[in-house]
């Protein structure tokens, strides 16, 4: 039976540090492929980056790009669709509202991010991973008040998105338009931005693959029934997938 594996770029497909991955994960692919199966990315990263990752690990499925924001299609000729965009005056108002909270202070605006508003720690990638999820829940509390973004966080940085996308409605749209059944999804992850893709699928009886570190993701997803595998990021993530072969 073919399958749609869909995998999340940071701390799975990749290390937290956004460069290494394991030496077996390309082979892996690569026997995925030749079984007939599609695999495809799914990622907080902005566009290009993502395409440039896709055609190194020479994948053959789609690329979602930016939470959500940015679907690209490759039958034929590549096909982007954007599903959701913050403008320059929501980034403003999002800019002015987190710097009250001292955020700049450990981390730093990333403008390559176009749909989004994206911050990192200065530090990353040799930042304390808790950085992220204490920062997330400041920024998130002050944002309450602008109900047209969301609040997410990776093993990277932390995303401010529109309201209306997320990874799951990107996957939907993709699913729809390419006639694939979620039963039929492999989501592999490791974060928080990954939970709405987690569910989406889980809650259609596709596979679900965690190779993350943080506890209350792994919580929120248990009932899901994961593959976890014993190492984590691109190592489990390698691990994991290998069992389809």
């Amino acid at each position: 039976m073919a399958r749609l594996f869909l995998i999340d770029i940071d701390g799975t497909l990749l290390d937290t540090d956004g460069n290494g991955h394991n030496a077996k994960l390309m082979h892996v692919l690569s026997k995925l492929k030749e079984k007939g199966h599609t695999i495809g990315l799914v990622t907080g990263r902005e566009a290009e980056s993502a395409l440039t990752i896709r055609q190194v690990f020479g994948l053959n499925g789609p690329v979602i790009s930016e939470n959500g924001c940015e679907l690209y299609l490759f039958t034929g000729k590549k096909q982007k669709i954007v599903l959701g965009r913050l403008d320059e005056v929501a980034k403003k108002k999002v800019r002015k509202t987190i710097a009250k909270q001292g955020v700049f202070e450990d981390f730093r605006h990333v403008p390559e991010r176009k749909n989004v508003f994206m911050i990192m720690p200065k530090a990353f990638p040799n930042h304390d991973p808790a950085l992220i999820a204490r920062t997330f829940l400041r920024v998130k509390r002050a944002l309450e008040e602008q109900q047209e973004v969301s609040v997410l966080y990776s093993s990277s940085g932390i995303a401010v998105i529109p309201k209306q996308v997320s990874k799951a409605k990107a996957i939907t749209q993709y699913c729809k338009d390419a006639s694939w059944k979620l039963r039929d999804v492999v989501y592999a992850g490791d974060s928080k931005n990954d939970v709405s893709a987690f569910r989406l699928v889980g809650k259609h009886e596709g596979t679900l693959i965690f190779v993350g570190t943080d506890k209350n993701v792994q919580k929120e997803i248990e009932t899901f029934n994961p593959i976890i595998p014993k190492a984590k990021h691109s190592q489990g993530c390698g691990e994991a997938l290998s069992s389809f072969l």
